[in-house]
């Protein structure tokens, strides 16, 4: 029963840390600095996280700003040239980026060059 018990806190706990590392890189913070944070202190960690990521949005808006990432690509079978565009929702353009070069991986393309990044 106690063993049980533990178990469930224990699984939280670590799905708590994962989620606040994960949020943290989705808003260009380091992942692995937030999870170990919150894993050794939990729940102080969680309130940590959560007035810091407050204090750094604007104040002027109360979402995610809209980023539209496009490149020229080359489709990785057929060698032809295409452009391709993602729309993502986030602060941070690295995430952005990231996320646009996942879609082409498995969309089968190769960008040819930088993404461009535009504020929606």
């Amino acid at each position: 029963m106690v063993e049980g018990i533990i178990f469930v806190i224990g699984l939280f706990w670590l799905s708590t840390a994962l989620g606040v590392g994960w949020d943290a890189r989705k808003h260009g913070g380091s992942f692995l600095k937030w999870f170990v944070l919150v894993g050794i202190t939990g729940i102080f960690g969680l309130m940590w996280y959560a007035i810091a990521h407050n204090n750094a949005r604007t104040p002027t808006t109360d979402s995610d700003r809209t980023l539209l990432v496009s490149s020229e690509v080359v489709d990785v079978e057929t060698g032809e040239e295409s452009a391709v565009q993602l729309t993502v929702h986030t602060d941070s353009t690295s995430y952005a980026v990231e996320r646009f070069e996942q879609k082409c991986r498995d969309e089968g393309y190769q960008p040819t060059e930088k993404p461009k990044i535009e504020v929606q």
